[in-house]
């Protein structure tokens, strides 16, 4: 009795109330918590964190107060909360931060226009207002996203080294830039002595250039300066083609050769709309042996992503490889991978045969997407047979939308009359031509998992038939959910028959086996810029 005395004891504590709600990151969660202690547990920073919840949306306010987003008749109420608050929000639509910051609060930067921006005041501006809290609390600045106009970027830059703690930082171009470059060619920096000074004298761990592309000579510099740098660990450039190029490009006489990738970079997100054979086999042979543990080369279209596959194979900490846009030719063996995404890729027989033998195999994929892959039907049927196996054993994942799997297939022969596969409206799917979700069907109806496991075959024009075969098949199934979202159905016919085999809806167009309890669904999809 005296010790569970002295535990309430502690927890009546408003110095460790108010660290328990600094480590929670869901508004729920705090707002459930601190109406669970009892008033003396609550002082007056915490007492002004519910009042700060009561005037402003709670997505503003936790886990990072979005300072746009506060009113000014809340201003005092969020200064008297800020020791309970570990992150805020400043944005180029807050002239400044104006807060006595304790030492407990960092800032997150937000100095991006929006699309309304460009629409409002389509004329490009010669004069930007730099980040107010550059000047008013630079040691707090941690996260910064930066929009640039051509002529500013020195004085950015110049602002940006006075920021001494950004770890993460992500640059672009303003939006207006982005409206003229719908009638001109996008513009480049040649005058990169700012970022490179920056990066020089920097601590910033992860990088991101979006759009915002540099000349052939500007960009070797600065590609010379990301390598040299001790701290940069993520590094992600978007659609910026020269300086893509020049991580693998000649040398220049001015400056040493470019060194290989560092061994603390371990995310490397490279896209383009279009990769080269050359430009792809000069970076197949800058990964070779790389200490990355994520490497992502995404396209619209690609030429040689053989030779990629196979560098990855010989990076002995990837964990994660997306590889986008192109026809594989051999997939050799990558056993120690984790998530692997072969998005509109197309396979020759070798190097299908090896992907389900990776399935067959493994014990640690846990997430396959071939979204937009063009299969053949022979390979659906190698796919089908393999899928029950893998995600009973490791598998969570796996992403089949956008493949047209409900086109009528021309190529009925006798061998699917007499492959065995088991679905009960399989004579009526073999009339149809309905033979890739008929396969798949089968395959979910013999998933055992001991976890949880989400299929996505969104997208695919599957008929109702196919539709019901699939959640025939999720109703003798346990912990899988499975996403079906725009097919071709009458969506309350097969919502009744869902609810006739006590298959759930979690969401329109989205069932989970009987005995799932999530109310809400979030694809584990990730993003891709070229669907």
């Amino acid at each position: 009795m005296a010790a569970q005395q002295t535990i309430m004891h502690v927890w009546q504590q408003p110095a460790v109330a108010l660290e328990v709600t600094r480590y929670m990151t869901s508004p729920d969660d705090v707002l459930n918590f601190l109406h669970a202690l009892p008033h003396s547990a609550l002082d007056d920073v915490l007492w002004a964190l519910l009042r700060l919840f009561d005037v402003v949306r709670h997505d503003a306010v936790w886990p990072e107060v979005d300072l746009a987003a506060v009113p000014a008749v809340a201003r005092g109420v969020l200064q008297r909360a800020l020791p309970a608050i570990p992150v805020i929000r400043v944005s180029k639509y807050v002239d400044s931060c104006g807060l006595v910051l304790p030492p407990t609060v960092s800032v997150v930067v937000d100095h991006a226009s929006r699309a309304q921006d460009a629409r409002a005041s389509p004329r490009p501006r010669t004069v930007i207002m730099l980040p107010s809290a550059f000047y008013d609390c630079p040691t707090k600045v941690v996260d910064v996203t930066l929009d640039l106009l051509p002529e500013n970027n020195e004085a950015m830059c110049r602002a940006l080294t006075f920021c001494t703690n950004v770890r993460t930082a992500k640059v672009t171009w303003d939006e207006h830039v982005h409206f003229r470059s719908t009638q001109y060619e996008a513009p480049l920096l040649d005058d990169i002595r700012g970022f490179y000074t920056w990066l020089s004298a920097s601590h910033v761990t992860s990088v991101v250039f979006e759009g915002i592309d540099f000349s052939p000579r500007g960009a070797v510099f600065l590609a010379y300066a990301l390598l040299q740098s001790p701290t940069v660990k993520r590094l992600d450039l978007r659609d910026v083609p020269n300086l893509t190029r020049a991580f693998v490009a000649a040398n220049l006489p001015s400056l040493p050769a470019l060194p290989p990738l560092p061994s603390h970079l371990t995310t490397l997100r490279l896209r383009l709309q279009h990769w080269d054979a050359d430009l792809v086999d000069a970076w197949a042979k800058k990964l070779e042996k790389a200490h990355l543990t994520v490497l992502e080369m995404d396209a619209a279209s690609m030429t040689g992503a053989t030779s990629l596959v196979a560098a990855a194979a010989t990076m002995p900490r990837l964990t994660d490889l997306l590889v986008a846009g192109d026809h594989v030719q051999e997939l050799p063996r990558l056993s120690h991978l984790r998530h692997l995404d072969l998005s509109r890729c197309s396979f020759s027989s070798h190097a299908f045969h090896g992907l389900t033998q990776l399935l067959e195999t493994t014990t640690s994929l846990q997430t396959l997407s071939l979204r937009r892959a063009t299969l053949t039907t022979c390979q659906i049927s190698a796919l089908a047979d393999v899928l029950p196996s893998w995600l009973s054993r490791c598998g969570t994942f796996l992403d089949l939308s956008h493949l047209e799997l409900g086109q009528l297939d021309r190529l009925r022969s006798c061998l699917y009359m007499l492959s065995g596969m088991k679905s009960p409206l399989r004579p009526t799917l073999l009339a149809l031509g309905h033979i890739r979700a008929m396969v798949l069907a089968s395959a979910l109806a013999q998933l055992r998992p001991s976890h949880a496991v989400v299929l996505d075959l969104s997208h695919n024009k599957l008929p109702e038939l196919a539709l019901r075969a699939c959640i025939l098949a999720l109703a003798t199934c346990e912990r899988v959910t499975l996403d079906l979202r725009a097919n071709e159905a009458r969506w309350d016919d097969v919502k009744a028959k869902a609810k006739l085999l006590s298959v759930r809806a979690v969401a329109n167009g989205v069932f989970a086996s009987p005995e799932t309890t999530h109310a809400y669904f979030t694809s584990p999809r990730r993003p891709s810029s070229y669907t």
